[in-house]
């Protein structure tokens, strides 16, 4: 398989056209079919429409691959889909589609703050065509299984031996349609993919915002999420596209689940139609919630409890609590109906892990909490969000409480849940610990958002109505100017050291798929945290998505494979990090059946770096590629003299 560093200007402009139709035709298609759809405001109605369209992706392909595995959703199939959903569009609104598009001021002004969000995100990868971090390997690899197949995979074979059950799925459906449709590298697909989903961060915070709080208070949360915060723009760096999905229609599935129970425990005789309609949409959007990413589903969680609870007082105060607890029955259990196929196995898979974490050794068992679950005020700046922002949000919080406001209380209460869940791990209940409080920093901006927004709200309400007008304006263009500041730093902040393609890298690549053969191992630049916490730190990483071949680190997801492989693979990865510094870890990696080195143009950011004018020196080692700073060594099997610093 060839690769370019870009692709042509016809494949981005054809990417960009699948990807406006992938996520606005499937949507506006189901949205019409809900009776009271026109109860919501234009752009409210857009913003619920997207959120429709990227939930379709993940159920849509998680139950064809349950109930219709022969079924493949290649290209010709998710094309006729889309056709299909523009011809009932146009149908139904043959007679409205111009009030469609009549946006008001602010809802135009809302519209250029996420066309800005989605320009700073394009911008940061302007020179980076290719994913960075370690995940965007597995990312890639999973688009490509999948828009070969038409199927969601069960397990990376014949890459690796890693099941799959207990890892979401749900983004694939969408990267690998894209892929198909447009007709790019799964790698481009990837990114692109993800980078509109990122930019699209504030939709869900605008949708909540408006309906709940006021217009004043969506505008700036959006420009909260979409600029001020670093997170999500810098999830790019880190490859963590798969939370980003799930995040960017959290908010909308939350409120359409509470616009729903609210729906059932109203006085009166319920118009079912609207009932079933908002019910079913709400459902949706919950599952795939979950199938883009089962921990985001679990920092969701809280927010839906504080709702059913707040409705079920609600519903005992007028008496209606038959109807309220038949709204959560229906709801939920049609939610659940729609990610059983990936609940299901993914609970077993997630059985067996806790019991292997249960048996480590009480210093393995330290060794994993040290390294992958405690954390500190550095990682909350780091991670999470800056000073400045943490102190907006604080204040914001008391101005909100002190006036009252829902939204603000909700959210202080969604925080304080999240941190228990991130502290779960303290008490050493293997099952309590499916997540981290770093990943769930990487989510902190939505709370923040809201809370910023609704309390902003709430000033000119303090003022006087005279300048209530004035104060209202001042605050929109102070945010505003807040965001030029912000986009700005959106759009070029980002952590170089995990950027490991370059251009010098592919004609490397091009080699290896024509030199070597296909059950050829490399050894990689490798920096290993934990035995089951390691990656590649150059583009060695991604000899497995480029030439098929393997590497010393796999990928991200082998913790999800057998205990055998787990083990070869921390054992291969241990040796190929001492050869960095230990010439004689080279007899290790022989007599463990690696038969190259790669040593790629990017040098290693998290230790020692491979040096191939050394390594070339050593017995049995031969250099068989060297151009523009990337070198390629064979390792004779033969040689069995023990190697000499």
């Amino acid at each position: 398989m060839s690769f370019s560093y870009q692709i042509g200007l016809l494949a981005e402009v054809r990417l960009v056209i699948v990807l406006i139709l992938m996520l606005i035709l499937p949507g506006w298609a189901l949205l019409l079919f809900v009776p009271d759809w026109r109860k919501w405001n234009t752009l409210s109605r857009w913003c619920l429409a997207i959120g429709l369209s990227i939930s379709i992706y993940p159920v849509l392909f998680y139950m064809a691959r349950a109930l219709v595995p022969w079924l493949s959703l290649g290209p010709y199939k998710m094309g006729a889909l889309l056709l299909g959903c523009a011809v009932i569009i146009l149908w139904k609104l043959r007679r409205e589609l111009r009030e469609q598009v009549l946006f008001d001021r602010l809802e135009w002004l809302a519209i250029t703050i996420f066309g800005m969000t989605l320009f700073t995100r394009y911008w940061i990868i302007r020179d980076a065509p290719f994913p960075p971090s370690t995940d965007s390997v597995h990312h890639a690899l999973l688009t490509q299984l999948t828009a070969l197949h038409g199927q969601l995979p069960f397990t990376l074979e014949l890459n690796f031996p890693i099941p799959l059950d207990m890892y979401h799925l749900g983004f694939y459906a969408l990267t690998a349609t894209a892929q198909n449709l447009a007709v790019v590298p799964p790698h481009t697909a990837v990114l692109w993919t993800a980078q509109v989903l990122n930019g699209l961060c504030g939709l869900g915070v605008y949708f909540v915002l408006d309906q709940r709080s006021g217009r004043l208070a969506a505008l700036v949360g959006s420009i909260v999420v979409g600029f001020l915060s670093f997170q999500p723009a810098l999830l790019v760096s880190y490859g963590r596209f798969t939370p980003v999905a799930s995040q960017v229609i959290l908010l909308i599935a939350w409120l359409m689940t509470w616009n729903a129970l609210e729906l059932w425990r109203r006085e009166g005789s319920p118009n079912y139609k609207i009932l079933i309609g908002n019910t079913a949409v709400a459902a949706l959007l919950n599952a795939a919630v979950f199938l883009f990413h089962f921990r985001v589903a679990g920092y969701y969680l809280p927010l839906l409890l504080i709702t059913a609870i707040w409705e079920l007082y609600q519903a005992y105060r007028l008496g209606r609590m038959q109807w309220a607890g038949a709204g959560l029955g229906v709801t939920g259990a049609l939610a659940l109906l729609l990610i059983a196929p990936a609940l299901l196995p993914s609970l077993r898979a997630y059985w067996q892990w806790a019991g292997q974490m249960a048996a480590l050794s009480p210093i393995e068992a330290d060794q994993l909490r040290a390294g992958a679950y405690e954390f500190s005020w550095i990682n909350i700046k780091v991670s999470g969000a800056r000073p400045w922002l943490l102190t907006l949000m604080l204040v914001s919080t008391c101005l909100g409480i002190w006036r009252r406001q829902p939204i603000v209380i909700v959210s202080v209460i969604w925080i304080l849940a999240l941190w228990l869940i991130g502290n779960a791990y303290r008490l050493e209940i293997p099952l309590l610990r499916f997540t981290n409080m770093i990943a769930i920093l990487f989510a902190l901006y939505l709370p923040i958002g809201l809370i910023v927004g609704a309390a902003i709200e709430e000033i000119p309400r303090l003022i006087g109505i005279t300048y209530r007008p004035f104060a209202y304006y001042s605050l929109i263009v102070t945010f505003l100017l807040g965001g030029v500041i912000g986009g700005r730093a959106r759009a070029v902040e980002i952590l170089p050291e995990y950027y490991f393609v370059t251009p010098e890298d592919l004609p490397a690549m091009a080699w290896i798929e024509k030199n070597t053969p296909p059950d050829a191992l490399f050894a990689i630049s490798t920096k290993m945290y934990l035995s089951e916490i390691l990656i590649g730190t150059d583009a060695g990483y991604w000899i497995p998505y480029f030439t098929g071949r393997h590497t010393t680190t796999s990928v991200m997801l082998f913790g999800l494979a057998a205990p055998q492989y787990r083990q070869q693979v921390s054992e291969m990865s241990q040796a190929a990090e001492r050869l960095a510094s230990d010439p004689t870890a080279l007899n290790d990696l022989r007599r463990m059946g690696v038969s190259y080195v790669y040593v790629g143009k990017k040098a290693n950011a998290f230790g020692p770096s491979l040096d191939p004018v050394l390594l070339a020196q050593l017995p049995g080692v031969k250099r068989v590629y060297q151009q523009e700073g990337v070198t390629i060594l064979k390792i004779d099997f033969a040689a069995t003299e023990q190697n000499k610093p």
